[in-house]
């Protein structure tokens, strides 16, 4: 190892934490109404998000995440089926300026509450997203996702988020 990197490695870092509000809608997925095959779900995921991780290097984050939220699938809003998803996940944050930061996040989410279904709609007992976006002005999340949606199908979505991080640098 060389001194340089071994600084970077044995120096300081900086611990992150941040906590967000968020939402993501899927607006066309693979899984179709199940009385209507043909015609594609629509999937949102609404509720909070914490992260905690570390700034191994000044240009970078690594961070891990746990979700909470409101989801629903089915035909349109508020006809089809409702309940409640955790998840978790990782994310990796490039840090080119203070007021920008695109990341690649990771996230798993699991249906834990069903309180309403009907026959529009089909709540996944699980989704799986890779989203890609930036971070604007240190709170405004923008991003794209693909992945298994909120309906049980395979789908391209987007999501926005308000929040705030913070850095604390350890000895």
């Amino acid at each position: 190892m060389t001194p340089a990197l071994c600084l970077v490695v044995l120096g300081q870092t900086s611990i992150v934490a941040g906590a967000e509000v968020f939402g993501e809608y899927f607006p066309r997925s693979s899984a179709g109404v199940p009385m209507e095959p043909d015609v594609p779900q629509q999937s949102v995921l609404t509720g909070g998000r914490l992260s905690i991780g570390h700034q191994p290097l000044p240009s970078l984050r690594l961070l891990g995440l746990f979700e909470a939220g409101y989801a629903a699938a089915g035909m349109r809003a508020g006809f089809g089926n409702d309940g409640f998803m955790v998840g978790s996940g990782f994310e990796c944050d490039w840090v080119p300026h203070r007021w920008l930061l695109p990341f690649a996040r990771l996230t798993y989410d699991a249906r834990i509450a069903h309180w309403a279904s009907g026959p529009n709609g089909t709540l996944a007992d699980f989704a799986v997203a890779l989203a890609a976006g930036a971070r604007v002005l240190r709170f405004l999340d923008v991003h794209v996702i693909v992945g298994r949606d909120f309906a049980g199908g395979w789908s391209l979505g987007c999501g926005v988020g308000l929040g705030w991080s913070w850095a604390m640098e350890s000895p």
